[in-house]
C-alpha cells in the first residue's frame, strides 16, 4: 500500500504532463504553415561567432571533407538559411 499511492500519483502526473503538452486542438490540423508567400523564397542570413576549438580528429577548416557537412548544407538550403561563420582564436575567447 505504501508503494501503490506514490505510483498512482506518478502515473497521474505523467498523464497530466502529456495532455498539457498537446498543442493540437480538435478540428484543427497540426501542420499549419506560417508566413506569406513573399517570404518563402527569401534567404535568411545567420552569423555564427565562436572559438576555434579544434580537436586532433576534427578541424573546422576541414569541414568540407566530411559527407555530413554537405547534408547539413542541403538542409540549410531547403530551409532558405545561409550561415556565415566567424571564428575567434581560442586564446581570445572566454566563456
Amino acid at each position: 500500500m505504501k508503494r501503490f499511492i506514490p505510483m498512482v500519483l506518478i502515473v497521474v502526473l505523467m498523464l497530466t504532463l502529456f495532455t498539457a503538452c498537446d498543442t493540437t486542438q480538435s478540428g484543427k490540423t497540426s501542420t499549419q504553415q506560417t508566413g506569406d508567400s513573399s517570404t518563402q523564397g527569401k534567404v535568411h542570413k545567420l552569423k555564427v561567432l565562436g572559438p576555434v576549438n579544434e580537436s586532433a580528429e576534427i578541424k573546422f577548416a576541414e569541414r568540407e571533407e566530411y559527407p555530413i557537412w554537405h547534408k547539413f548544407e542541403e538542409m540549410l538550403k531547403a530551409k532558405n538559411l545561409e550561415i556565415t561563420y566567424e571564428t575567434v582564436p581560442s586564446d581570445q575567447y572566454s566563456v
